[in-house]
């Protein structure tokens, strides 16, 4: 009876054991421990706030508008023009004269006699004629007392076209010195009236002595 109850309760232990076992086997694993966090970056740096945009006002916005002048005529056509105060002054003008002639003829006689006596045709006009065309291109540049003058020039009358020009240092009003390709100085006919003329023109006396264009100081 003794040995009956003991093999019972060896029998009762061993299932325990048995079912203790089999649910230790079959419990779940305990979950993994987390991976640690990467380390967090700094902090970026916040920018710093922008600069207030000043609002332009229309002086200012005047004043940034200014520049190169526009064509415009002041003793001549001003062509182009550096504004007041540039670094490098700049001018450039034009001025053009032209002279048209018309010549009548007709009411004189139709012939005439020489020294000989022997008589000529004469050669009767009635027209009207470009006896001059000059273009002046002139200004300043680097500097307001360095001036220069271009010049083309044309005349019917003497069947001539020239191209002349200088380039000088003006010291004062009174005094300037040039060097170029130019008309030289003669009667104070020849430079004193142009482009002013009587109304017959220059005399047969102040052409002969004209003295043409040449170069020097």
């Amino acid at each position: 009876m003794r040995q009956r109850h003991l093999s019972a309760g060896a029998g009762v232990v061993l299932l325990c054991l048995t079912g203790s076992v089999r649910a230790f086997a079959q419990a779940p694993p305990p979950p993994a421990a987390p991976a640690p966090s990467p380390p967090l970056p700094p902090a970026a740096t916040a920018p710093p706030p922008a600069a207030p945009v000043a609002e332009v006002t229309p002086a200012t916005n005047a004043k940034a508008g200014e520049g190169w002048s526009t064509p415009h005529y002041d003793e001549g056509f001003v062509l182009v023009e550096s504004p007041e105060g540039a670094e490098l002054p700049f001018r450039l003008k034009l001025n053009h004269v032209s002279q048209f002639k018309y010549t009548n003829t007709m009411d004189v006689n139709r012939t005439f006699f020489d020294h000989l006596g022997r008589e000529h045709e004469v050669l009767r006009r009635n027209d009207i004629q470009l006896t001059r065309d000059v273009f002046y291109f002139k200004g300043y540049v680097f500097d307001r007392r360095l001036d220069y003058n271009i010049i083309t020039y044309t005349s019917t009358a003497d069947l001539t076209a020239t191209a002349a020009g200088y380039v000088g240092f003006v010291f004062h009003k009174a005094f300037a010195l040039r060097a170029g390709f130019f008309s030289l100085p003669s009667l104070r006919a020849m430079t004193g009236t142009y482009p002013y003329f009587h109304g017959t023109d220059r005399s047969m006396a102040t052409n002969y002595m004209r003295p043409g264009f040449t170069q020097g100081v």
